[in-house]
């Protein structure tokens, strides 16, 4: 291959990552009160709380739906120099952790209370967005689980009603599920273990680009800007940058441990940067 050639490509890569970058910047900015369409609570709306910290822990979010992404982080991702891998924080430690609960028809509200003082971390309640749907917070839930990780005990008592849990911003928020589709998150997936660990067992690496395609057709095809959606994905070396919804980070990151234990490695080997 030519110089020419080369020096052809490599424009080529930072273009496609400058794009990136200029996309979750234009996001980042926008911020999740217009993606959700709505003002944040506390935040000159004369709601009862501030998704800033300075609302109770377990508070209901009266106007809320989400917190806005801030820029220079997601500038950050996508440009690699958030490179340095993040300690797990307290809501990932939390939602990673294994629980066995027991509630018949109990109201969402004080399951919600039970969890917050279980863990210790923020759970919010974005009330005008079960509104929306027809529900409140004393909606009756049931569920009945042994040693499972507090994420799947949320979503197995939420899903049903039409609910999802996003994980942000040290914060865990309870909304409607077309309003936690807006929240849009970045993040840094490092699959150096696993293309290196596949050239090992089947004698050929999996490349990045192999990776994105398998990724983007396993995990909501449809929510691809290739198709129309909002979700972007590119390579940046070894890793993958990616910016979706939280629904769909929780896919890959499953899919991508799903693939490292198929392998034979340490799953905690793909490592996340947030």
């Amino acid at each position: 291959m030519n110089t020419a050639s080369l020096v052809a490509i490599s424009e080529a890569k930072t273009s496609s990552v400058r794009t990136l970058a200029w996309r979750l910047r234009s996001l980042g900015a926008i911020g999740l009160s217009l993606a959700l369409c709505i003002p944040v609570a506390g935040q000159d709306t004369g709601g009862p709380g501030s998704l800033g910290g300075s609302a109770p822990v377990g508070e209901k979010v009266e106007n809320g739906g989400g917190v806005a992404p801030k820029p220079e982080a997601a500038a950050r991702a996508a440009k690699g120099l958030a490179t340095k891998e993040q300690a797990p924080n307290p809501v990932e430690k939390a939602l990673a952790a294994t629980m066995s609960v027991d509630f018949q028809d109990t109201p969402l509200r004080d399951v919600i209370q039970f969890l917050k003082e279980t863990t210790g971390v923020p759970i919010y309640i974005a009330s005008a967005k079960l509104e929306e749907t027809g529900l409140s917070d004393d909606v009756p839930v049931s569920i009945s689980a042994e040693n499972l990780p507090m994420i799947t005990v949320l979503e197995m008592i939420l899903e049903p009603l039409d609910l999802a849990v996003v994980d942000y911003e040290n914060r865990i928020l309870i909304t409607s599920a077309d309003a936690a589709s807006s929240i849009l998150d970045s993040r840094i997936y490092d699959v150096s273990a696993i293309q290196r660990a596949a050239g090992e067992v089947v004698g050929d690496s999996i490349t990045s680009d192999e990776l994105i395609e398998l990724i983007t057709k396993l995990v909501e095809p449809t929510n691809w800007s290739a198709v129309g959606g909002p979700g972007e994905i590119t390579r940046l070396g070894e890793k993958i940058v990616i910016l979706q919804d939280h629904h769909s980070h929780r896919q890959i990151e499953k899919l991508l441990r799903k693939m490292a234990r198929s392998l034979d490695i340490d799953p905690n080997l793909v490592r996340i940067t947030r």
